[in-house]
């Protein structure tokens, strides 16, 4: 949590430090609307030269039911790493199929990848899923998921 009070402007946001990192500590804090976010803490001690690999796992459901079943069957560092190249394999396969070049790079890479990207994940987190999608509110927002539909026609046609 950052500090009430010392928000007076974005740049401020930006530059405070949050509590837990000046505290050293997470102090298990609820966080009610605006912009939460999640932190997770552990103590770990490292010698000069080591190193280890954590796996963290998170997810929705009773953590004796649910939550062992999921950790039993991706609860291993072999299991993760083949859940994420699958992933990885997936976005590659999904944003491989167009390839525009021009003779600038960042131009190529916003094209290639981040437009199309955006277009998939924005439909897919938050318009689709909206009631202003449904048309349950005032009908806002349905041009915009036409946009993002016809950005990605050219990957998926």
């Amino acid at each position: 949590m950052i500090r009430a009070g010392k928000l007076s402007s974005v740049r401020t946001m930006l530059t405070t430090i949050p509590l837990a990192v000046e505290k050293g500590q997470c102090s298990n804090s609820n966080a009610y609307g605006d912009n939460a976010c999640g932190s997770l803490q552990t103590d770990l001690t490292l010698l000069p030269g080591e190193s280890r690999t954590l796996l963290v796992m998170l997810g929705i459901g009773e953590a004796r039911t649910a939550g062992k079943r999921t950790f039993d069957e991706f609860g291993s560092l072999e299991r993760a790493e083949a859940e994420l190249k699958k992933l990885k394999d997936s976005w590659h396969a999904r944003l491989g199929s167009l390839v525009v070049e021009t003779p600038d790079e960042g131009l190529n890479h916003t094209i290639n990848v981040w437009g199309l990207y955006n277009c998939l994940i924005t439909f897919a987190w938050s318009r689709a899923a909206s009631l202003v999608y449904n048309g349950e509110r005032d009908g806002l927002g349905f041009r915009d998921s036409v946009q993002d539909l016809l950005g990605r026609d050219g990957c998926h046609p």
